[in-house]
């Protein structure tokens, strides 16, 4: 059997640090430089990168962190290799506890799509191992170390979560005739952390585990690529979520503070505040239709598999975020303050109005006067 993990993870360019570099990275340079990187690498052999003949760029792939960075997909291209990790290196970087891999031989298969690469790391097990997922910790962050030591054109990257929150495993199934090609059978418990699912092939269509599991790549690819392009659209949802808590709390701080400074305030700073909260929501709004509009190409293009993880993360991914931000309510309370903000202007007005007014009379009285 073999036991594994899944991430995303795929090699940026230092080069690129606005859109407008995209224009002019040249993915021939940047495969050559991802090639030279992992032959530098210890312990890394049986080094293999597959490209279509005409390189392209597909999209300008967008991290999860704070840093913004722009990094380039391109789409077929195929990275292979073996890594040999000691389980004394896979226990200092894990630091806090063992490595529960029970392994120290990997291999590495990252696949580029469209929008995001998926990363396959497996290895060969006689019994179920206590973590596969492991594997996907320590080979990515002992190829942080390596990569992104001293490189100046090379940033090896995760989105998270890299690992995807399952144990696998991949075998033949005992009785292959129920199945046509793949299927998965889920053992997870509730409430134990990382899910638990073997992946059965039928041993009557594929001459060995290897071919069986080439093929299982090669279909799973794109549903799971999905599943990390939901991750971003998640993402950007949620960067917007934040957004909007922000100005909220900042507005009705404004609202709960008392005396003169806090009503000038009030009178001055409201009416921006209220602007950036309405631009959060629309982003916010934004997004939430861009994630809409991905699911309903998925289920169009019947990506969204009956009884498959990845689609069902997929759709949990994108219907947890856009559930969480109610932009109609708060739609509600920005309406509510612009309402205050202009009757309080409307009554200054009046004011200003009264004592200009009052103050005209008085001048004219006087001057007649005399």
């Amino acid at each position: 059997m073999k036991a594994f993990g899944i991430g995303c993870l795929w090699f940026g360019s230092k080069c690129i640090e606005n859109e407008g570099d995209v224009e002019r990275f040249d993915p021939e340079e940047h495969l050559a430089a991802i090639q030279k990187s992992l032959e530098a690498i210890p312990n890394l052999s049986d080094l293999k990168i597959d490209r279509p003949e005409n390189l392209s760029i597909a999209v300008s792939f967008e991290a999860a962190d704070d840093d913004d960075e722009i990094f380039p997909v391109i789409p077929n291209v195929q990275i292979k290799f073996k890594l040999y990790l000691p389980k004394r290196i896979q226990d200092q970087i894990f630091k806090y506890r063992e490595s529960l891999t029970d392994s120290e031989h990997f291999e590495v298969l990252i696949k580029y799509g469209y929008r995001a690469a998926v990363a396959f790391i497996s290895y060969s097990a006689s019994v179920p191992p206590t973590s596969p997922a492991d594997c996907v910790v320590v080979v990515r962050k002992y190829l942080e170390q390596q990569v992104n030591k001293n490189n100046k054109t090379v940033d090896f990257r995760t989105l998270g979560p890299s690992p995807f929150h399952v144990d696998f495993l991949f075998e033949a199934a005992h009785d292959g005739e129920s199945i046509d090609r793949f299927r998965f059978v889920d053992s997870s418990r509730p409430g134990t952390g990382y899910g638990d699912i073997t992946v059965e092939y039928n041993r009557d269509r594929f001459s060995s585990i290897d071919a069986a599991w080439v093929a299982f790549t090669n279909e799973m690819n794109e549903q799971i690529e999905n599943y990390y392009v939901a991750v971003q659209c998640r993402n950007a949802v949620m960067s917007c979520t934040y957004e909007v808590e922000e100005h909220l709390n900042s507005l009705l701080k404004l609202q709960m503070d008392s005396g003169l400074v806090a009503f000038l305030s009030r009178f001055w700073k409201a009416p921006s505040k209220t602007r950036d909260l309405m631009i959060s929501l629309l982003e916010a709004e934004r997004h939430k239709l861009t994630s809409t509009r991905f699911l309903d190409e998925c289920r169009r293009d019947g990506l969204i598999k009956e009884g498959s993880p990845f689609s069902a993360h997929t759709v949990r991914r994108i219907a947890e975020q856009n559930d969480r931000l109610p932009v109609g309510q708060i739609g509600e309370v920005v309406r509510l303050f612009e309402e205050r903000h202009l009757k309080k202007l409307e009554g200054g007005v009046v004011l200003v109005a009264g004592v200009l007014g009052g103050a005209v009379g008085a001048i004219v009285t006087l001057f007649l006067g005399r």
